[in-house]
């Protein structure tokens, strides 16, 4: 029986198979895949993107019947990975993984290196909800509170975000403008620095996805002041949303999705699509995201493609002039 192995190499995770399974480069080096598959993740290990990744790593080489390679690129508040993977040949052997700032971040910095078209979108894997948070020893226990303080002191208040143009950044551009207060964003290398200095005390607060802040939320080591949900969310229901603080336009999804270079052959997209499905969706993997604090929600290349063209028409309804930079 195959099995799907994990293992070390110069520091980079690697998935393969047992002695019984397919070996790292295949006889047929014409057939796809005929080698490991790199899979880009554009941000630090820890935080959602990395966590979720690799949970869908462990389902993938027996599904696609390849080796993966998953390596961390960090920087830009997820551009640099980006930059670095739409460089790369389009034969389906370098896929990004990407955070749902990877559609904003062109919108809000009109020097972003890359562009929404240079990609072909194959998976969706999770959506999840964001979360304003603080430590459970601040002085804040509202999120009122928080933009008080904001407002008495302008500039003064920290807040982490992962990156200038990502979803986070762009929650907490939406927080400013409505309370007319100045926030320190202090950028930091994805959501788990970011949690982490907020764990630390380097920050007073963090805007961050909940896979990132669960296990937080639990111990009680951080306190969520607003979350991104349409409704409450039901894992923790004790923390209001963004709407019913009057802020609407911050009912936004968190999602974790992967893509690759486009003009991707339509032969290697197909046993992609198929072997992203399998891992995905099966319930090893639903069970774990869960566990994660994530929720589950795979969309097949066609629905995220149409779900990304959605949210990128929402969110230019909401951008103003002045959040361009």
């Amino acid at each position: 029986m195959k099995r799907g192995l994990f293992y070390v190499v110069s520091g980079l995770v690697v998935a393969g198979f047992s002695s019984g399974g397919i070996p790292l480069a295949s006889a047929q080096q014409d057939k796809y895949p005929s080698k490991a598959v790199e899979i880009i993740i554009p941000y630090d290990p820890g935080g959602p993107t990395d966590r979720v990744t690799r949970v869908i790593g462990e389902q993938l080489p027996e599904a696609l019947k390849a080796s993966i390679v998953q390596i961390n690129r960090p920087g830009g508040g997820g551009i640099a990975g980006a930059v670095f993977a739409k460089q790369q040949k389009p034969d389906g052997y370098t896929l990004l993984a990407h955070a749902s700032g990877f559609q904003i971040t062109p919108l809000l910095d009109r020097n972003c290196p890359y562009k929404l078209e240079e990609f072909k979108p194959l998976a969706r894997f999770t959506q999840g909800p964001l979360v304003l948070a603080v430590k459970k020893d601040s002085p804040w226990k509202s999120v009122e509170d928080f933009l008080a303080a904001a407002k008495a002191t302008p500039g003064k208040v920290t807040v982490g975000i992962p990156g200038v143009g990502t979803i986070q950044d762009f929650v907490v551009r939406l927080m400013e403008r409505s309370s007319h207060s100045e926030l320190n964003s202090i950028v930091l290398k994805g959501d788990g620095p970011n949690v982490t200095a907020l764990l630390g005390g380097h920050i007073q607060a963090s805007v961050a996805g909940i896979t990132a802040l669960a296990p937080h939320l639990r111990s009680g080591e951080v306190r969520g002041l607003a979350i991104t949900t349409a409704e409450r969310y039901d894992v923790f229901n004790d923390i209001p949303t963004f709407r019913e603080k009057g802020l609407d336009e911050a009912t936004i999804r968190a999602w974790v999705g992967i893509f690759a270079p486009a003009n991707i052959p339509d032969d290697v997209f197909k046993v992609l699509d198929t072997a992203l499905e399998k891992a995905a969706t099966s319930p090893t993997t639903i069970e774990t995201l869960k566990k994660m604090g994530t929720v589950p929600g795979y969309l097949n290349a066609s629905d995220f493609d149409k779900s990304i063209k959605s949210e990128v028409a929402r969110f230019k309804t909401v951008i103003k002039p002045e959040d361009v930079k």
